[in-house]
């Protein structure tokens, strides 16, 4: 019977695949199934990979093109046959051998369908970081019991869990197709579906950290945005403050400069998922947990400063632009509207006139109300924030007059919209 399903994506890492598998077969719980997907790769890592398989019949090796690490689990997830998933990153490694029997012999002992141990991370100069604090102080279990999810909130490491396989399947939890941040979606997702973890203080994983450069480019960076909306959206609602939070810190602060180097003009996609991500967010719940973090570390409430911007009821896309960009100069308001012309001219292929914007907009987009909604409310908001005052659009398209303000919670505009 195979207790533990352990799933690999690999994809070009030769150099530290030898550490990796050498850990996970050294593991003194033997029922193991070792799922290595080589997922596109281009070094010598599938020769690694036919070595190994030769000596520990435990190894399958699955070959696809290159999709993503998310992806490749997802496929790992379905040809496992294990009790328990737990995954592992090609380029890391367990910190002693008896981490899977010592996660898998607890989770059956407490009857848990996830059971989770502490972090640990790797630098390039040989040092282990085993201490956290901040932000990140929750990869680290002071003692050994059950939590709800709902008092943890934490969405980081899922490397560090063994999960019940039947509780991944039947929910159909999977990983999404994303180019970064595919994790904490999917452990959100699990630990809701569960509801309570079992803990334990012994440190289950090492992350290899910033061995190398990070590569961002349009793409990562607009899936970076997609995955932390992702888990806004679950924490608005379900109700977790504290979640929303850290997800909000990591968007405007912990990747701020990731995604102000992307806010081109060529890359419109990611002003709309910004705007997106402003529609998701409960404003009054990240309000209260402000204040509660203020209040818990006696700070006056001016040393918050980038989560001033929520407080003064500015879009996290107007955050970005006039905290500086690439290209700043793209992103006045006379540039943006021939940004939502831009956008209407890709889907439909036509030529947007920018004059009078509101009439204009709503004339040469008889066809779409989604598409004229996008940029009829980007339009309008930054006009707002470019005169400092109420912004009174001409006319909504069935001719009344409206206002569009902030105020309150979210920003009014027409019931129909």
């Amino acid at each position: 019977m195979i207790k533990v399903s352990i799933i690999v994506p690999v994809y070009n890492k030769e150099k530290y695949l030898l550490e990796c598998l050498h850990s996970i077969m050294n593991q003194s719980l033997k029922e193991l199934e070792i799922i290595c997907i080589n997922d596109g790769s281009t070094d010598h890592s599938p020769a690694v990979l036919k070595y190994f398989a030769s000596i520990d019949c435990r190894i399958q090796i699955i070959s696809q093109k290159n999709l993503g690490a998310g992806m490749a689990r997802n496929r790992g997830i379905d040809r496992s046959v294990g009790e328990f998933l737990m995954f592992m990153d090609a380029d890391d490694y367990y910190p002693s051998s008896d981490i899977v029997e010592a996660l898998y012999t607890t989770a059956k002992r407490k009857h848990a369908k996830i059971c989770g141990g502490s972090f640990s991370e790797c630098h390039a100069d040989g040092s282990v970081r085993t201490q956290w604090g901040g932000m990140l102080s929750d990869y680290t279990f002071k003692s050994d019991r059950f939590m709800d999810f709902e008092e943890y909130q934490f969405d980081y490491g899922f490397h560090r869990y063994i999960f019940d396989a039947e509780l991944v399947k039947l929910n159909q939890i999977y990983f999404p197709d994303l180019a970064w941040y595919e994790d904490p979606p999917f452990l959100g997702q699990a630990m809701l579906k569960a509801g309570q973890f079992y803990a334990i203080r012994k440190i289950t994983y090492c992350y290899r950290f910033e061995y190398q450069k990070r590569k961002w480019n349009a793409k990562r960076v607009n899936d970076l945005v997609r995955g932390i909306s992702v888990n806004m959206q679950a924490a608005c609602e379900n109700r977790l403050s504290k979640l929303l939070y850290l997800n909000y810190k990591r968007m405007t602060a912990e990747y701020f400069d990731t995604i102000k180097g992307c806010m081109t003009k060529e890359n419109i996609e990611l002003i709309l998922l910004l705007i997106r991500a402003d529609r998701i967010i409960h404003r009054s719940m990240l309000a209260q947990e402000m204040a509660k973090r203020v209040k818990d570390h006696k700070q006056p409430a001016r040393r918050i400063t980038r989560d001033d911007v929520y407080i003064q009821k500015m879009p996290l896309y107007v955050f970005f632009i006039k905290n500086g960009t690439k290209d700043a100069a793209a992103f006045s308001f006379r540039n943006l509207r021939c940004i939502a012309g831009r956008l209407y001219h890709a889907v439909f292929c036509r030529v947007v006139q920018t004059g009078r914007v509101y009439q204009r907009l709503r004339a040469v987009i008889p066809a779409n109300q989604k598409i004229f909604k996008i940029q009829w409310r980007l339009l309008a908001n930054l006009k707002f924030y470019e005169k400092n005052r109420k912004s009174n659009c001409d006319e909504k398209p069935d001719g009344r007059k409206c206002d569009v303000y902030f105020a309150g919670t979210q920003a009014e505009y027409p019931s129909d919209y």
